[in-house]
């Protein structure tokens, strides 16, 4: 939020205007580098860290060497339940993403950050159009059952963390504000947080 302010404070008719310009740029594309690099390295272990979001991961930047260096780390760790059943690393990255997004969609009221607008049509874009048909199973039972505190889904390592997922976008999608028909015309999360994406990255959510 930082990096774009000062970014849109430049005066474009000032005479290191482009340079200024190009710098703040840079500053951003480090900054979403940098948080690309950490839920990548995430997800690269097939976990799926569900309390990922614009809070809970830390950016630094700093400019060395005529260059823009960030890194992000995250300052919650998940929980151990969430451990108990390895995913997909590119379908765990594509939902902490997701995650990350929709919580920026909901603190950013003022529209100032177009760049996550971006990021939400590539994603939705990008989307699985294939998850593995047990877990897939498994997300839409959760949200057939989801306000069912017994549902048999929760029986199992797998069915557990398809519940906890299924919550948690549900919770992520609702707070970005999106549009109540998009839930109800879905069979599951995971379809939910797409049509999200896909309205949140059409302007729709500003």
């Amino acid at each position: 939020m930082d990096a774009r302010r000062e970014f849109s404070t430049i005066d474009a008719t000032a005479e290191d205007a482009d340079v200024e310009l190009a710098n703040g740029a840079m500053r951003i594309m480090a900054q979403l580098h940098g948080l690309a690099e950490c839920v990548g390295g995430m997800a690269a272990t097939g976990l799926l860290h569900l309390d990922v979001s614009a809070t809970s991961l830390c950016t630094t930047t700093r400019f060395d060497h005529g260059a823009w260096i960030s890194q992000t780390t995250v300052s919650v760790l998940p929980t151990p339940a969430l451990a108990e059943a390895k995913l997909d690393p590119a379908f765990c990255n594509t939902v902490m993403n997701a995650l990350v997004v929709m919580s920026i969609a909901a603190a950013d009221r003022d529209d100032e950050l177009p760049e996550y607008r971006e990021m939400a049509a590539m994603l939705a874009d990008d989307w699985p159009t294939t998850i593995d048909s047990q877990f897939e199973g498994l997300m839409r039972a959760a949200w057939e059952t989801r306000s069912d505190a017994r549902s048999p889904v929760r029986e199992y390592p797998a069915g557990r963390l398809a519940h906890a997922t299924s919550q948690r976008l549900c919770a992520a999608a609702r707070a970005a504000r999106a549009p109540g028909e998009l839930e109800e015309a879905s069979d599951h999360a995971l379809a939910y947080t797409q049509r999200t994406l896909q309205w949140i990255g059409s302007g729709s959510g500003s």
